[in-house]
């Protein structure tokens, strides 16, 4: 077996993380990967200013996505 054969089995076996915590989300980019990637998403900043940031650019990502689905029927 090779050196990374275990790292690889770990990585197919692990669950894939519903929840991304951010304890340093800044201007949330990490925030704006895990939407895209169907996640949730928890971030912290002790700066008001990049919350609000963030939190603008989260809820224009989020109705973008809306804008671009399709009708259900």
């Amino acid at each position: 077996m090779s050196p990374g054969a275990p790292a690889a089995v770990h990585r197919r076996r692990a669950p894939t993380p519903r929840v991304v915590l951010d304890p340093f989300s800044g201007t949330g980019t990490t925030g704006l990967a895990a939407r895209q990637l169907g996640r949730s998403y928890l971030g912290i900043d002790l700066k008001p200013a990049f919350h609000s940031l963030a939190a603008a650019r989260l809820q224009r990502m989020t109705r973008q996505l809306a804008d671009t689905e399709d009708p259900v029927d």
